[in-house]
């Protein structure tokens, strides 16, 4: 009973700061378009910039911290049997299966809030010293770039080849 408590309080809080991640980054990018509007060609080449400036190194560990995540997920639903979140059965029967994958975008975010929340807090300080200002919106694009899609393409690609597997083994 005790365990339980603690993972039902483990799991409150990481939802609560998932929430709050989300929360926060609206906020950001509602000022971050009224401070400056969206300005696609500027958008496009800081976001090429960012690549050769400094702290690039943050274009190799994020996307390097999600899989390992991706991946710890991912084994553990495939040892309870369940399917990945995402998948063509989602796309056929939306209505049937809607809630599965609000449940598995759910265990993403949670999994992977503190990487995004470090991934906008790195890009935030990268605009403050490169570019001078902060462009919230290119933040959190960047952050789900680096931080929420590696995330959800290893979780997906683990879970489907476990469950391959373990078919295989089966027959």
């Amino acid at each position: 009973m005790k365990g339980r408590a603690m993972a039902n309080t483990a799991s409150t809080k990481s939802r609560f700061f998932a929430m709050l991640v989300i929360v926060v980054a609206m906020v950001l990018l509602v000022v971050g378009l009224i401070w400056h509007g969206v300005n696609l060609p500027r958008f496009w080449h800081d976001l090429v910039d960012r690549s050769t400036g400094p702290m690039k190194f943050r274009l190799i560990m994020q996307p390097l911290m999600a899989p390992i995540f991706g991946i710890r997920d991912a084994l553990r639903h495939a040892r309870e049997g369940r399917s990945p979140y995402f998948t063509i059965r989602v796309l056929r029967d939306p209505r049937e299966h809607v809630g599965r994958l609000v449940e598995g975008l759910n265990v993403g975010l949670n999994a992977t809030t503190r990487i995004i929340a470090l991934a906008f807090a790195l890009d935030t300080i990268y605009q403050l010293l490169v570019l001078r200002t902060l462009y919230p919106f290119e933040a959190l694009v960047v952050a789900l770039l680096l931080g929420y899609v590696p995330y959800l393409i290893t979780r997906v690609l683990i879970v489907h080849l476990r469950l391959l597997a373990s078919n295989h083994a089966a027959r």
